[in-house]
């Protein structure tokens, strides 16, 4: 674990990452998953949880550098992975549910804001009791569980027309995504399903927000939050509901976060930690970021058993299918796995530099590299 001291110009600089993130991720939809059926959803998804992320990232940094707790020297805690760990997340949840309570105790901080300026014009001199009573009111302001970042994030459910065939084996076809901060990998992930739900006269349709769709909520709620692989997942769904038959569920999860605020190297580097610490000490620009991301997908192979089946009695199974002849997707249980990175276009020239050899090992691991202007133009190498 590391962390970055508590200043204000340094948590800034740290969580402005988080906004050039949310600029940066909504346009990779065509560049991940050229003709992908459900391009337009995971667009959707990805805008939604890149928001979030920058949201919280505001509040994380009101709390941590205009609070209290800088005063008594608190650090965010940020895992390993360059992101802030999961109790970040339950805390600013539990801070939401006393909210309330909290703000009736704080007055309003522009009126702190009208008497600290009037204090610092007699005196010359700041007051750091109201300064934190500042922070602590436009912290408690921004908790809101629309905009932040949630353990999970429930997303939209799109009904599809069906094909005869799923007319004939009654079932009704959907897809469903949702969001996660990760609690087992500390970072933003999101999933998309694609499934049928069975027709039956004792089942309401999933699209009717009815008793069937709340069970399938309650099933996210339980599983959604962790990140294994997403065969495990897809598979903790399907023997969860007996009317459920999950088809295809991508997850797309950012697994690591390089910035100029986190070059701190550990006891024993690895090359690539050592090859961003040269990039960012030597090389970067304040405001670069570089990101490292997968793309994870399994698919059902075939349907096993019956028809219909009897109501709370799984009848029907999906096989899905782990025969890929990739090891990336063997080792993440997955039928379709991909690496990418996201990096400033100067760290894809300097690779052809004279300084090259120094950050190849950071640019080594990914499939694909996507590089990104200041502009916010994206391009797949």
């Amino acid at each position: 674990m590391s962390d970055v001291s508590d200043t204000g110009s340094t948590y800034n600089e740290y969580f402005k990452t988080f906004s050039t993130i949310s600029t940066l991720l909504p346009k990779l939809a065509d560049l991940l998953i050229p003709g992908h059926p459900e391009r337009t959803m995971i667009e959707n998804a990805l805008k939604n949880t890149a928001a979030r992320l920058a949201y919280t990232g505001a509040a994380l940094h009101l709390k941590y550098a205009f609070t209290h707790a800088s005063l008594t020297g608190e650090a965010l805690s940020i895992g390993l992975n360059g992101f802030p760990n999961h109790s970040e997340i339950e805390g600013t949840m539990i801070d939401l549910i006393s909210r309330d309570e909290h703000q009736r105790q704080l007055v309003d901080s522009r009126i702190h804001k009208q008497v600290w300026l009037d204090q610092a014009l007699k005196t010359g001199g700041d007051d750091s009791d109201l300064l934190w009573r500042i922070g602590e009111r436009r912290y408690l302001d921004l908790l809101d569980q629309r905009y932040m970042t949630l353990p999970v994030v429930n997303g939209e459910l799109r009904h599809h027309d069906v094909a005869p065939r799923d007319k004939k084996h009654h079932e009704r076809r959907y897809t469903f995504w949702w969001s996660c901060y990760s609690s087992n990998d500390h970072c933003p992930a999101v999933y998309i399903l694609e499934f049928t739900q069975d027709v039956h006269e004792a089942i309401d349709p999933m699209h009717e927000k009815g008793p069937a769709f709340a069970a399938l909520l309650q099933v996210i709620r339980r599983v959604g939050h962790r990140t294994p692989s997403v065969s495990l997942v897809a598979h903790d769904i399907d023997r969860s509901l007996p009317y459920i038959h999950p088809k295809r569920l991508t997850k797309i999860m950012l697994d690591r976060l390089f910035t100029k605020r986190l070059i701190r190297l550990n006891e024993s580097p690895t090359p690539e930690e050592l090859a961003a610490n040269f990039f960012f000490s030597e090389l970067a620009e304040d405001g670069d970021v570089v990101l490292r991301f997968s793309f994870d997908e399994v698919q059902s192979k075939k349907t096993v058993g019956p028809g219909i089946p009897l109501l709370g009695k799984k009848q029907r199974y999906e096989l899905f299918d782990l025969t890929s002849n990739d090891e990336r997707a063997i080792e993440r249980g997955a039928t379709y796995s991909q690496g990418f990175m996201l990096l400033p276009h100067r760290l894809a020239q300097i690779a052809h530099s004279e300084k090259g050899e120094r950050v190849q090992a950071l640019l080594s691991t990914p499939d694909r590299k996507i590089t990104y202007t200041n502009g916010g133009y994206v391009n797949a190498i």
